[in-house]
């Protein structure tokens, strides 16, 4: 399972850093990987250097029996999607980490949870009542770009204050699932590959419009 380490904390991704500094020392900072709402533009950013990142695809068929032959047919349905699997590790000490200053900010991991809790749920439309939860674009630079959905996710709390009793260690594990609507070619996947494609395909990085 890819593990992340995260001040989770939300942000419009079209905006201003909150941090302060030179150029130097924020070139300096390991890339950042996020995950964006893109129904509020919303932007949970983080450090993401796995050990391991593993993939899956399926081509899907019907087998087709047909009488007197020796094996089944198989006519193509379609393929199945990509799944990311993530796991994020927030703790106050990994807030400070991607900050650089101690105690920049109290931890709260109640803040955390409930942005990732909602991207699992419906959100109000004013045209037709409800609507389903919203597409995420998930960045891990120079590898992955995909538009999908939380399709699950899980939390294991860790550490508590022995003050207040809250939680100041959570792990969080989503599963993102790639949800793009147009048809998607082995010439593309050959181009730019299946997973860079999603966005590209969207438009909503540079490249093929």
């Amino acid at each position: 399972m890819a593990q992340a380490f995260s001040n989770a904390t939300p942000r419009d991704p079209l905006g201003q850093s909150g941090s302060s500094g030179s150029a130097a020392s924020v070139d300096a900072r390991p890339p950042r990987s996020s995950l964006v709402n893109l129904s509020t533009g919303e932007e949970f950013e983080f450090l993401f250097n796995p050990q391991t990142l593993e993939e899956s695809l399926k081509a899907n068929y019907n087998r087709t029996v047909v009488n007197g032959l020796s094996h089944e047919r198989l006519s193509y349905i379609n393929t199945s999607n990509d799944v990311i699997p993530i796991e994020l590790y927030m703790s106050q000490l990994a807030q400070d980490h991607l900050t650089g200053r101690a105690g920049s900010r109290p931890y709260i991991a109640t803040e955390r949870k409930r942005w990732l809790q909602s991207l699992v749920y419906p959100a109000e439309d004013q045209d037709y009542g409800y609507v389903g939860p919203p597409q995420v674009l998930f960045i891990w630079p120079r590898e992955v770009r995909i538009i999908g959905r939380v399709t699950k996710v899980e939390f294991t709390h860790r550490a508590f204050s022995p003050r207040t009793l809250a939680t100041t260690q959570l792990i969080a594990k989503l599963e993102i699932e790639e949800d793009v609507a147009q048809r998607r070619l082995m010439e593309e996947v050959l181009r730019i590959g299946s997973m860079a494609t999603t966005v590209e395909t969207e438009g909503l990085t540079e490249g093929r419009r």
